[in-house]
């Protein structure tokens, strides 16, 4: 028993019951070992991260780093002293680093914990050296805590002696299970006798579920360690002995389960510094209480607290671990953990002083113009450097270079040379950069079963670019047979792998449902992943996602946080929806001229739709001084790149002489060639221009022409006009039966003027058998879907000439409610009805000519409503007063020859019947 745990017995007597749950967590990672142990890279991170996470829900936290054994015993006694003061505390002991097991006489296999800068070659010195965990066990259950949880995160790798066997079965590489006590869960990361990568995502895994409000302690551990297993083959599983956990212990909320859009928003908060942002939408939320403890992380980082002093050695030491044949090891996230830390100086001492490491980062820092000003021919000396040092991610560069001509000569034979230098080298991105060049031909002939091979080389080893260039030679069928369910698999993949690219790939695809079910929830989060990976068009997109409610609640403040990072990054579809929420007044007050400095930031950074609004606002004065000059020349340029719109108002600006001198042959060229481009409304204006003979002689041939092209392109407004067209006679194109196929097609498609126009053509008997039924019913239904003005008096006198019972009086029933509301235009609808329907029992002139007179209340002076109440008379039998009002319509000149057909039947005392037409 070690010293601490007898001390600890020493007091256990003394301890005083507590009324309240306190909540106690020591954190230790390990990474700092000698050679003889290795090396590890992440458990800083691990711990950090578990430390956050339970900061966030109410613990106390004691984090230690790199300690030796009487470092992490020493924090052993003081944590559990503080669970032993605290009666009914809950007590959380986390541990990143390596481990592993030896059998002691008497006592099996046991688990230790090794602590750092101890030199341990074989298994006999973990005794020793070690750090027993069944102490660590045996002291905290004694603690009179209400739940106690131990975590290991250990045995990151084989360590020396791994191999050797004691007299059990397991090798001395991983732990063994051991049995937990009541009220205390034990988790180990990896399988019994396994190691467990060096990559956090058991940390990262654990850390989400403690933050989940509403589920127990225990069921956050099973999903945690269901999450890892996901992700592993079947010998290395993640497990955990439960202990009886009570139920009612949480490590969020037991009481509260978020509603979907709190939990979806929390989710897209990245750093503490968003917090802030959560906090404004939801201050009562689930998860308000992680939100403030972030939040005021955030500010005490901006007051300068936590900061750490490293020097040159420090840096060497660090960057001596970098291995160019791991695929982790991307020199650009290694480049930005580095200058965390460090300083550039420091950096191009190193890298000056012969160090392989450190130049290839600083190569990336001037390649990517990041904490320097960019420059090619720097970099490219320093992947040399690198390259000539041994550091093979130094040659996969510099053949890029070389390939692309940056900082050296085009040379494609040195392109080569230094990919298959740095793939023979085993750096997999040169490998991978091998395979491009048998695919594209530039290693003789074309090989894309050699590509493939490459690619499935560096897949298989984890290299994310390898397996994103595989997953497009399935979906292309390039040395494989095209697979797209293969492909899907390897692009998600290689963004689990950390590409960023194919990650905006998948949720493309979510989104726009392409070879996946449409799914917003899940296109967010992939392209959220893009974001946290660096790529600026990740993060514009989750911003458009928050703009708009796609797949994430509207949240105005973080689209623009989101979009901001992304405009300053200068990436133009950014800045433009930025301006969208200025000219929309999207979680700012509308305001056109705050939109246009966007607009101008989206066109300058290559955004060929951000052009094209500012030329609209210049052309039509929004919020920026009315300019045709200006807004003709960013019409032209977005147009040359292939903007459609900008080509569509270039033409219109051409046919005009607006902004330019007038050309009529050049407007018709740009909207001719925009048409041909699958521009749908440059054809149907060019079908116009020779419908009407506007700026060339009328042509219906071509009018139509151009119509049909862009209705089997899918314009549903075309194909109406198109159908009209050929309803009209003497043009040699005359063809009802194709005009009453485009109409039914758009009915079907839910276009109520295609509905009206079939229904006229059954009234008519145009290309089908007359049958007013039918014409009736299809004008009754577009009534009753849109009531719109336009629509009533073809549905109204259908209904009367379809000549069925009841088929007025439904009319009546849908046009006199808006009569009685004050709608002019349904009085004299129905009294027209009312008084010449061929229905003898339904006319009724007496109601005719109150409803007459109410239109006329409505507009005394409209003299279609005045015929109405003439008809409305001769239906009453008031012949002399219908002859009457009809002479005075005919003189003020309402006199076409049905107007004085009327006027012949009341002379003679006959009242008017319409029939149909």
């Amino acid at each position: 028993m070690r010293l601490w745990l007898v001390v600890i017995l020493a007091l256990v007597c003394l301890v005083q019951v507590a009324d309240a749950e306190p909540r106690f967590a020591l954190v230790i990672g390990n990474q700092d070992y000698p050679a003889s142990v290795g090396r590890l890279s992440n458990t800083h991170a691990d711990a950090e991260r578990i430390a956050d996470a339970l900061e966030e829900v109410g613990f106390e936290v004691e984090t230690v780093l790199d300690q030796d054994k009487d470092g992490i015993e020493a924090s052993l006694q003081a944590f559990q002293q503080r669970l032993i003061d605290a009666p009914g505390a809950i007590g959380f002991f986390y541990y990143s680093g390596h481990g592993g097991s030896a059998e002691l006489p008497g006592k099996g296999r046991q688990n230790y914990l090794i602590p750092s800068h101890e030199e341990i070659s074989i298994a006999q010195h973990l005794p020793l050296k070690g750090v027993e965990l069944g102490d660590v066990i045996d002291g905290l259950s004694i603690t009179g805590a209400k739940a106690l949880f131990v975590v290991t995160d250990a045995c990151r790798n084989s360590l020396p002696f791994s191999e050797e066997k004691g007299q059990g079965s397991l090798s001395n590489k991983g732990m063994v299970r051991m049995p937990s006590p009541p009220g205390m869960l034990i988790a180990y990361a990896t399988a019994e006798g396994e190691t467990t990568p060096d990559d956090g995502a058991f940390s990262t895994a654990l850390a989400e579920e403690i933050a989940v409000p509403g589920q127990d302690a225990s069921l956050a551990f099973l999903r945690a360690l269901q999450s890892v297993a996901g992700t592993r083959s079947g010998g290395r599983m993640p497990f955990f002995t439960p202990g009886t956990i009570p139920r009612d212990v949480c490590f969020a909320s037991c009481d509260f389960a978020p509603d979907t859009a709190d939990a979806t928003t929390w989710a897209l908060i990245r750093n503490d510094c968003e917090a802030a942002l959560y906090l404004e939408a939801y201050p009562d939320g689930a998860y308000a209480a992680m939100a403030r403890v972030r939040a005021a992380r955030c500010l005490a980082g901006a007051a300068g607290t936590g900061s750490k002093s490293l020097g040159r050695d420090d840096l060497a030491a660090e960057l001596a671990g970098i291995d160019g044949t791991d695929p982790r090891a991307r020199t650009w996230v290694l480049l930005d953990s580095v200058m965390e830390r460090f300083t550039l100086e420091d950096l191009k001492f190193l890298a000056d002083s012969g160090n392989a490491d450190a130049a290839v980062l600083l190569a990336r820092a001037y390649t990517d113009g990041k904490y320097v000003e960019r420059d090619f021919s720097l970099s490219a000396v320093y992947n040399r450097q690198g390259c000539d040092g041994g550091q093979v991610i130094g040659c996969t560069n510099l053949g890029t270079q070389f390939l692309r001509g940056q900082g050296v000569g085009r040379d494609q034979e040195q392109a080569i040379a230094f990919s298959r230098k740095a793939c023979d080298g085993g750096q997999l991105v040169g490998c991978k950069n091998l395979g491009d060049f048998y695919r594209d031909g530039r290693i003789g002939e074309k090989d894309p079963v050699r590509a493939v091979e490459l690619y499935r080389f560096g897949c298989s080893k984890g290299e994310p670019y390898g397996c994103n260039s595989l997953a497009g030679m399935y979906a292309r069928g390039q040395g494989v047979p095209e697979d797209a369910a293969e492909s899907f698999r390897l692009y998600n993949k290689a963004c689990e792998l950390g590409f960023e690219e194919p990650c905006l790939r998948l949720g493309n695809a979510y989104l726009k449902g392409r070879g996946v079910d449409e799914d917003d929830e899940k296109a967010v989060g992939y392209f959220r992943k893009a974001c946290e990976l660096g790529y600026v068009k990740g993060c514009t997109n989750v911003g458009v996602s928050f703009l708009y409610g796609a797949g994430v609640p509207e949240q105005f403040k973080l689209a623009s946080r989101y979009l901001t990072e992304a405009c300053d990054a200068k990436e133009g579809v950014a800045c433009y929806q930025l301006g969208q929420m200025h000219t929309l007044g999207k979680g700012v007050e509308k305001n056109y001229a705050s939109a246009a400095p966007f607009y101008e930031l989206s066109c300058q950074y290559g955004n060929d739709f951000g052009c094209y609004t500012l030329g609209h606002a210049y052309e039509f004065g929004k919020g920026i001084g009315k300019d045709l000059e200006k807004a003709f020349g960013l019409y032209d340029s977005a147009c040359t790149n292939g903007e459609e719109k900008a080509c569509y108002r270039l033409a219109f600006l051409y046919s005009k002489g607006a902004g330019t001198a007038r050309d009529t042959g050049k407007a018709l060229e740009v909207y001719e060639s925009n048409c041909t481009a699958g521009h749908n409304s440059s054809c149907s204006q060019l079908a116009r221009i020779y419908r009407d003979g506007e700026l060339v002689p009328g042509d219906i041939g071509k009018a139509e022409h151009y119509y049909r092209t862009a209705c089997e392109r899918g314009s549903l407004t075309s194909c109406q006009f198109r159908g009209e067209l050929l309803l009209q006679p003497d043009t040699g194109i005359q063809d009802y039966a194709e005009a009453n196929r485009l109409f039914r097609s758009g009915c079907n498609a839910g276009r109520l003027n295609a509905c009206i126009s079939l229904s006229q053509q059954y009234a008519r008997g145009n290309g089908v058998e007359q049958d007013f039924d039918t014409a009736s019913d299809l004008a009754l239904d577009v009534y009753a879907a849109s009531e719109a003005a336009q629509y009533v008096d073809w549905a109204y006198k259908l209904a009367g000439l379809a000549g069925r019972e009841g088929r007025l009086d439904i009319a009546r029933a849908l046009i006199e409610p808006q009569c009685r509301d004050g709608y002019a235009d349904a009085c004299n609808l129905l009294a027209w009805r009312l008084a010449t329907a061929p229905d003898d029992t339904f006319r009724d002139g007496k109601l005719a000519v109150e409803f007459a007179q109410k239109a006329l209340r409505g507009d005394p002076a409209n003299l279609l409503y005045r015929d109405t109440l003439a008809a409305a008379w001769a239906e009453q039998g008031l012949f002399e007063f219908a002859a009457r009002q009809q002479k005075e319509l005919i003189d003020q000149g309402f006199d076409d020859e049905a107007a004085k057909d009327r006027l012949k039947l009341y002379e003679m005392g006959q009242a008017y019947r319409e029939v149909p037409q």
